[in-house]
């Protein structure tokens, strides 16, 4: 069969140069569109799920809310771990599958079970959670714009970004950190309810009554129907932020002053009338405006207290095409209009930048090995056509690669790419090469027409080339039989090893010989240089010791043996190589206690 391959392949010379140039061509194509990711995704399926009731403690969150969800959410085809959390107002679950399930068939089987569940009064509907391995964390910005306040980028983020990156293809979530939520808030006086004999209920109904639209269903006037509603949320029901001048000073004005509007709206609300005489909150309370109590705070270089989103994919949605969607969205939302005048997003962190990092690491490994493979054939052989003829099958081999992994619709990662030895890749090449070389420069044949010659040269070694290759391919199998996060980590790399070994195999077959047959046609005798003849020497002198000497060569090998045996369970080991971002993580924890304020004035 190999020989086959070797004859046909001379005497088609030109077919197989086409057959190389689609490769390219097919190659390039497929390189540019091939998903390319930092690193491997070693998770499995996993579906987080949350639900809360602020109201709950964390065991009544356990008996009401968390055990009925364990409950619907247990014996799910290909579930194969169900873990609870329940702390006080939130309850949190996470369904874990076996390897190779299909992630979105889960998703949506977790959100039938949705459907079997009956929760309490005032507990809200269980949504799936991004923040999972199901949903990737590779996009995060901020908020700025002088005179806006965390009440306004909080607003921002949650009621116009999150819906406009939504639109983005491929975008689970954009779920914002830090910042504030606004509130209106009403204190009351205790006293000024004593004295004119009211309740804090009583206040609550009045405002929730106060501000409500009603329907009148229509009045026909003339040929037209025309629809009658009262007008009764506070401030109209505008929103502060909307319809604002494209002065950013004068719309901060604006925004302030619809805020004020509402608080004056609030303060002139009617609670009871005492003697004919209106008893309105302003009466009864301060209203100012404020926020919520606050769980956590984010600080972000020099800017102690910020807006932080964090935007999130789905899983297995390519990172690149992603990527400059979700920049192009922020570069329209920045212009548009549709941001308030000043405020704009400011992105601190993709993963763009390891994505880049593995193009350059497989540019740097592909310059790298070609530049060492044409160097050592040129030193040893002594001519640069044939160390040209080796080294210009590294990229070629590498495209194969590439097609097959985008055939197969696998992703490229740093640790599949970046890893593969252009070396090993190469061997076949290498081997051809030299022997049509050696035979075609020391005049074996001459009598034979130059593609008899090289093939014959070729024949000699191409069950070596064969099965050496296939040796290489078979020390693979123990990662192609890995299960679990190891296979999903060197499952990739072996593919891309063993894509790229047959790539170079069959180059090594076809495009080697038929490029030795036009450009060693004139060869002149070879002559070994300093270099060789000196290893040579020594190399005899070596083997010829081993040879005089078997029982101590045998003893010295069977100690390197016994100590690299010893020494081997000596050795660290690590479940993932260290990925060194460039940054340094700290985290300092406190005692329960310690408030929100102390921790951020430490921190």
């Amino acid at each position: 069969m190999v020989h086959l391959i070797l004859r046909w392949s001379l005497e088609h010379r030109w077919a197989v140069l086409l057959l190389t140039a689609m490769l390219i061509l097919v190659g390039g194509y497929c390189l540019e569109r091939i998903n390319v990711e930092a690193y491997p995704d070693p998770t499995p399926p996993i579906v987080g799920v949350i639900a809360q009731n602020p109201a709950l403690s964390a065991e009544e969150m356990e008996r009401l809310v968390t055990v009925p969800l364990e409950t619907a959410l247990a014996g799910i085809q290909n579930e194969q771990y169900l873990r609870t959390i329940s702390m006080p107002g939130l309850s949190s679950l996470t369904v874990q599958f076996r390897y190779g399930s299909d992630y979105w068939a889960d998703r949506q089987e977790v959100i039938n079970r949705f459907g079997l569940v009956q929760l309490p009064p005032g507990v809200t509907a269980p949504v799936i959670n991004a923040d999972t391995p199901g949903g990737e964390m590779f996009y995060r910005y901020v908020l700025r714009g002088p005179g806006y306040n965390l009440n306004d980028f909080k607003a921002v983020s949650d009621w116009t970004l999150d819906h406009q990156y939504r639109q983005v293809p491929g975008i689970a979530e954009n779920s914002s950190f830090g910042g504030t939520v606004k509130q209106y808030r009403v204190t009351v006086s205790p006293d000024a309810l004593k004295r004119f004999g009211l309740t804090l209920g009583q206040v609550q109904n009045a405002i929730a009554n106060s501000n409500a639209n009603v329907g009148g269903t229509f009045v026909n006037l003339g040929s037209e129907a025309l629809d009658v509603r009262g007008i009764g949320l506070l401030g109209q029901g505008q929103d502060p932020m909307e319809d604002l001048s494209s002065n950013p000073d004068l719309a901060i004005q604006e925004v302030r002053r619809r805020e004020q509007a509402k608080v004056e709206d609030i303060r002139r609300v009617v609670v009871t009338a005492v003697g004919g005489v209106g008893i309105k909150v302003g009466d009864l309370a301060t209203v100012s405006i404020n926020h919520a109590p606050r769980l956590g705070r984010v600080g972000l270089n020099e800017d102690d207290d910020v807006l932080q989103a964090i935007v999130y994919k789905y899983r297995g949605v390519q990172s690149l095409p992603v990527l400059r969607d979700l920049e192009a969205k922020t570069d329209q939302l920045n212009q548009s209009g549709v941001m308030p005048p000043g405020m704009k997003i400011e992105p601190y962190y993709d993963e763009t930048h390891f994505i880049r990092l593995t193009t350059r690491t497989v540019v740097h490994n592909l310059a790298l090995g070609m530049g060492l493979v044409a160097l050592v054939l040129w030193v040893f052989l002594g001519d640069w056509r044939s160390s040209l003829i080796v080294a210009v099958t590294v990229p070629l081999a590498l495209l194969f690669a590439v097609t097959m992994l985008y055939a197969r619709g696998l992703s490229a990662n740093l640790l599949s790419i970046g890893a593969v030895d252009f070396g090993i890749i190469v061997d076949s090449a290498v081997i051809i090469v030299e022997n049509i070389y050696r035979h075609l420069s020391a005049g074996e044949n001459a009598e034979l027409p130059l593609t008899q010659r090289i093939l014959k040269a070729s024949g000699e070694v191409q069950r070596a080339v064969f099965f050496s290759a296939l040796i290489i391919v078979l020390a693979f199998i123990p990662l192609f039989a890995m299960q679990g996060p190891e296979g999903q980590i060197f499952g990739p790399m072996a593919d891309t090893y063993a894509f790229a070994i047959s790539g170079g195999l069959l180059l090594a077959l076809t495009l080697a010989p038929v490029l030795c047959s036009f450009f060693l046609k004139r060869l002149r005798p070879h002559q070994d240089n300093f270099l060789v003849r000196r290893m040579k020497r020594n190399y005899l002198w070596t083997l010829e010791q081993a040879l005089n000497h078997r029982g101590l060569t045998l003893l010295l090998i069977g100690l390197a043996l016994v100590l690299t045996t010893l020494i081997v369970p000596r050795v660290g080991a690590e479940f993932m190589p260290e990925l060194e971002e460039g940054n340094l993580w700290m985290r300092a924890t406190f005692p329960q206690q310690t408030s929100l304020e102390d921790a951020a004035r430490l921190v």
